[in-house]
């Protein structure tokens, strides 16, 4: 039987986002997805260090366009604001909002959880070859784009 890389990630994919889909969240808006709480995390991981668009777009892999539109939601949605910078009134720094610090805070724990279920049993070494493997396909199919 032949293994496939992709097969087996997507399939892993599929048991995450149906972990994420138990997360409750906002529960007053069904608008809320995973990559919301991803980018929550991300900026609160960064503490008092600006944060702009281009950030989220090389952590997440992201397309400019994509993030883009998930910012607009996170905005009309009261979960982040964009600000000026003092040094460049063009450049915008995206800020949580108290509501996001919380739903953060709420995700965090939840990732935890689920982080801690998804590695029982495995060694820190083989974390560290997992890593080491998913790093490299994914620089090479970043290098061929």
């Amino acid at each position: 039987m032949n293994k496939s890389a992709s097969c087996e990630l997507r399939r892993l994919t599929n048991h995450v986002r149906r972990k994420l889909m138990t997360f409750k969240g906002d529960k007053n808006n069904k608008r809320q997805t995973s990559s919301h709480y991803y980018i929550i995390n991300y900026i609160a991981s960064k503490g008092n260090e600006d944060v702009f668009q281009r950030d989220i777009d090389q952590r997440f892999s992201l397309r400019r366009p994509t993030t883009t539109e998930i910012l607009k939601l996170m905005e009309r949605n009261g979960l982040v604001t964009k600000k000026s910078v003092e040094n460049d009134l063009r450049l915008k720094k995206v800020v949580l909002t108290k509501k996001a610090k919380v739903l953060g805070a709420e995700f965090e724990t939840f990732l935890d959880d689920m982080e801690s279920q998804m590695t029982e049993g495995i060694s820190d070494e083989h974390m560290e070859v997992f890593f080491d493997v998913v790093e490299k396909m994914r620089l090479n199919l970043e290098n061929e784009s």
